[in-house]
């Protein structure tokens, strides 16, 4: 099975990756490790990352999670259910300040903003997509593909998701090539 889970930062994709992984016995490839090479979000290259996406395609089954459109492209086709955790703002950033004050809540705020923005930001044909995702460019990517969408407004559990996966894999029959 080929499952993509996509959503912003802070919406619960790698805690899920990780569960189903746990189910499914399927590897998991978190998207930022190939979007980014070092911890200051430093981008790689496209090539590299066009490489690191046919790795994870000659695989037989895997969990891919991340937030990235563009260069996921071939992913989200060869996908056979995608997960989208559509999670609200104000739930993300409960998320990403829980705990946080004094001197941690500044250093986290342009993290913070920068969040704000993605979910604000409209979608535009000419944009860097790893340097100014949206939840718009989200959507525009996964227009082509809603029927194998399941899109979440809050976090699924486990089972639900699992349940979703059999379905998936019931109605589909065994993958093809």
């Amino acid at each position: 099975m080929k499952v993509l889970i996509i959503g912003p930062s802070g919406a619960g994709k790698t805690t899920l990756a990780g569960q189903l992984e746990a189910r499914f016995k399927l590897p998991v490839y978190p998207l930022d490790h190939i979007a980014f090479m070092d911890q200051r979000w430093t981008i790689r290259p496209l090539g590299q990352k066009v490489r690191a996406v046919r790795e994870i395609l000659e695989q037989p089954g895997w969990i891919a999670e991340g937030g990235h459109v563009g260069w996921t492209d071939p992913l989200l086709e060869a996908a056979r259910l995608i997960i989208w955790l559509e999670i609200p703002l104000l739930t993300t950033l409960r998320r990403r300040t829980r705990g946080l004050g004094g001197i941690s809540l500044i250093r986290e705020t342009p993290q913070i903003w920068w969040q704000v923005r993605w979910y604000l930001r409209p979608y535009r044909q000419s944009q860097d997509l790893d340097r100014w995702p949206s939840s718009s460019a989200i959507r525009h990517y996964l227009l082509p593909h809603m029927r194998k969408v399941l899109r979440y407004p809050h976090n699924p559990s486990v089972d639900v998701v699992a349940d979703a996966i059999e379905k998936t894999r019931a109605q589909l029959g065994p993958p093809s090539g």
